[in-house]
C-alpha cells in the first residue's frame, strides 16, 4: 500500500514527467515568456502589501520581464543582477528616457508624444549612471509604447532606435502598437521586435479579426528578420462578462495565445500584460489575483517556454 507521502511524491514525478514531455515538442522558436509591469515602480491596489518589485513572485516561470527606468540618473546595476540571478532577462523599458509627452486630440491617446531635445544627454547619462550592469541580462531595450497611436513621427522613432542601435547593437528593440494604429504604422529597420494590443479577444488563435490584425503587423515589418513579440492579456477586467469572459475563462484565453504563437515561427515570445491589477481601471484584475487554474495555466505555458 502506498502512503500519502509516497503517493504525493508519485504524483509530482508524473507531473514533471509528463511536462517534461509536453516541453519536448514545444515550439523553438517561441524564447520569451513574462511580464509587463515587473519592476516598475507600481504598488498593485488590491492586496495589502507595500510591494513594488513583483520578480519573485513570476521567476519561477518566467524568462523575461519588463524592468522601466524614468530618469537618467537610475541606478539598475543591482536589479539587472537580481534578474540574471533569477534566470530572468529584463525587457527594459526606456521611453521617458528619450520621449516626452503634451495634450493632443488629434492622436489615437490624446497625448503626442516627441523626441526630447536633449535625448542624446539623457541617454549618454544613463549609460555613465549603469557602468557595470551586466549587459546579458537585458533581453530587449522596449523603445515606444504604442508609438503611432502617441502621435510619435516616425522620424523620432527611427533617431531614436537607430542611437541605441549605435550604442548596444547586440541588444534587440523592441515596441508595442495599438491595435487601431496598426495599418499607420511605420518600424524603423534598427527594431528587432514588434508586436500588438488588442485585449478582451477570447480565442486569439481562432478570432479572424484578430488573425486579420497580426498578419497586417507582419506586413509592416522593415526586414524579414524582424520578430512578432505577442501581447497575451494576462488581466480581467468587470466588463468582459458582458461578452461573456469571467475570470476562470482567462486560463482558456491564455492557452489560446499560446497556441497562436507556438503555430508562427515569426514569434519570438508572449508578454503578458499585465501581473499587477488596478493599473488601467481600479476594478481590473492582474494575473496574480485571478483564479487558481488561469494562474496554473500560465505557468504551465511559462515552463514549456522556458524549460523551468
Amino acid at each position: 500500500m502506498k502512503t500519502p507521502l509516497l503517493s504525493a511524491l508519485m504524483a509530482r514525478l508524473l507531473s514533471k514527467a509528463s511536462l517534461a514531455q509536453e516541453r519536448s515538442t514545444a515550439a523553438r522558436h517561441l524564447q520569451y515568456f513574462g511580464y509587463a509591469m515587473v519592476d516598475c515602480g507600481y504598488d498593485d491596489p488590491l492586496d495589502d502589501d507595500t510591494k513594488t518589485n513583483y520578480l519573485a513572485e513570476v521567476a519561477p516561470f518566467s524568462n523575461i520581464a519588463q524592468l522601466c527606468i524614468y530618469q537618467p540618473t537610475d541606478n539598475i546595476v543591482d536589479r539587472l543582477a537580481g534578474m540574471s540571478q533569477s534566470g530572468v532577462k529584463a525587457m527594459l523599458a526606456i521611453p521617458d528616457i528619450l520621449f516626452n509627452g503634451v495634450p493632443d486630440s488629434s492622436t489615437g491617446s490624446g497625448v503626442r508624444f516627441t523626441l526630447r531635445a536633449d535625448y542624446k544627454a539623457r541617454w549618454n547619462q544613463l549609460i555613465m549612471t549603469n557602468q557595470g550592469a551586466d549587459l546579458s541580462a537585458i533581453a530587449a531595450f522596449y523603445l515606444a509604447d504604442e508609438p503611432t497611436w502617441n502621435g510619435i513621427a516616425f522620424a523620432d522613432l527611427r533617431t531614436a532606435s537607430d542611437m541605441i542601435k549605435r550604442t548596444f547593437p547586440r541588444i534587440p528593440i523592441a515596441l508595442i502598437e495599438a491595435w487601431p494604429a496598426i495599418d499607420t504604422l511605420r518600424v524603423p529597420r534598427s527594431v528587432d521586435w514588434i508586436g500588438f494590443d488588442h485585449y478582451g479577444i477570447a480565442r486569439p488563435a481562432t478570432d479572424a479579426g484578430y488573425l486579420d490584425e497580426l498578419a497586417r503587423l507582419k506586413n509592416k515589418r522593415s526586414r524579414r528578420e524582424q520578430k512578432i513579440l505577442i501581447t497575451l492579456e494576462a488581466r480581467w477586467l468587470p466588463d468582459y462578462a458582458a461578452i461573456g469572459i469571467q475570470a476562470a475563462d482567462m486560463a482558456a484565453v491564455a492557452t489560446s495565445y499560446y497556441d497562436l504563437a507556438q503555430s508562427d515561427r515569426a514569434v519570438i515570445g508572449l508578454l503578458g500584460f499585465l501581473w499587477a491589477g488596478g493599473l488601467d481601471n481600479p476594478t481590473e484584475l492582474g494575473a496574480r489575483e485571478l483564479p487558481a487554474n488561469v494562474l496554473a495555466e500560465h505557468q504551465r505555458i511559462g515552463k514549456l517556454i522556458t524549460g523551468k
